[in-house]
């Protein structure tokens, strides 16, 4: 997925997303336009500020911030090989699966499917033994190949150049040897969950509370959660997508003190550049570094391995930011100079540099 402030959306859509972004990041360009990938729209609005509307959601940035989302849906786009074909085909290559997409539907395919589709393509006979699995229906006629999903009933209608292309990534796949990564800490305040991109804020809101008895309401939206702030008949009030308590003065002073505690013993740096929040914190061998949806965990000792095309992290560079694009989730982070220096606040930060970098 790629993570935009409070919204995600499909990998398919990282080429108008791309376009979007370098127009604005260049001055006037690419018109406003309405998008189907997938099985789903998204809409992309140029004015003094690009404003991206998909499934509900909506996220409004300025130059600056575009560079930064320019950044990790590049480098998104380059490690995962994802490219716009004629007819609106997407085409790209996660792990060791292949992704199809079309304005009607979006396929995941396996490798060894991806295989025999192609081999079935070119002798004109796609599954002669009812091999398929039995969500998947296909017909080969007139040079094109047809895939239909039995799950939902849609298709995606591939031509030679299509087919020419999956065949070239077959021997592109690339195995991911990773364990699995703990979560982010999260601190709760009564049975709410705070994520650390959040907790910040919230510790600064509830001490100017008990202090001036004065609420400022505001939400904070990412793509997994969701804080709201805002007065209550107790004083202040604290909501999450499914809850929402109260706190007095005394009580905001006392939950503000926890709050500090807490990122005090995780060593958790917040730095905002525009409306990029970026924390980072301790976790078990390692720094994580959380930007809203997108949340990648960077052990101490990949940093000092080879380089090797298998390793989860993938680093790359875009002006002045370092990326890091975590292959297992397709969370992708862009940091500058002052972010940088908080992921190195107990590693050097030139051990960032021995991250694989992109060929």
């Amino acid at each position: 997925m790629i993570n935009i402030l409070s919204l995600n959306c499909s990998l398919a859509f990282a080429p108008y997303l791309i376009d979007a972004m370098a127009a604005l990041e260049t001055g006037p360009g690419a018109p406003s336009r309405t998008i189907r990938q997938g099985g789903s729209g998204m809409i992309i609005e140029r004015g003094e500020l690009l404003g991206v509307i998909y499934r509900n959601r909506r996220a409004d940035f300025g130059p600056p911030d575009a560079l930064h989302y320019l950044a990790t849906t590049g480098l998104r786009a380059e490690s995962f090989g994802i490219r716009l074909m004629s007819e609106e085909v997407v085409l790209a290559s996660f792990n060791q699966s292949l992704i199809v997409s079309n304005p009607q539907s979006e396929l995941w395919l396996e490798e060894p499917l991806a295989r025999q589709l192609v081999a079935g393509f070119r002798r004109g006979d796609v599954s002669p033994d009812n091999s398929l699995p039995a969500w998947l229906k296909s017909s080969v006629a007139a040079g094109r190949l047809l895939l239909s999903d039995q799950r939902t009933g849609r298709w995606v209608l591939l031509g030679e150049d299509h087919i020419a292309d999956v065949e070239r990534r077959l021997d592109l796949f690339r195995p991911l040897e990773a364990p699995e990564v703990a979560s982010p800490p999260v601190i709760q305040v009564k049975g709410i969950d705070i994520h650390l991109q959040s907790a910040f804020k919230l510790a600064r809101t509830l001490r100017d509370f008990a202090n001036t008895r004065q609420v400022s309401g505001y939400e904070d939206s990412a793509p997994g959660f969701k804080l709201g702030i805002a007065p209550s008949v107790e004083g202040i009030q604290v909501s999450d997508s499914n809850s929402r308590v109260g706190l007095t003065p005394r009580e905001a002073a006392k939950w503000a003190g926890i709050i500090e505690a807490e990122l005090a013993r995780f060593n958790a740096i917040e730095t905002v550049r525009g409306k990029i929040t970026t924390v980072t914190s301790d976790g078990p061998g390692g720094r994580f570094v959380l930007q809203w949806g997108d949340e990648v965990f960077i052990p101490y000792e990949s940093w000092g391995q080879a380089r090797r095309p298998q390793d989860r992290l993938i680093r790359g560079n875009k002006a002045e930011l370092t990326v890091v694009l975590d292959r297992a989730t397709s969370a992708c982070v862009a940091l500058g100079a002052d972010e940088l220096s908080a992921l190195g606040s107990i590693e050097t930060v030139s051990k960032v540099d021995v991250l694989q970098e992109m060929p």
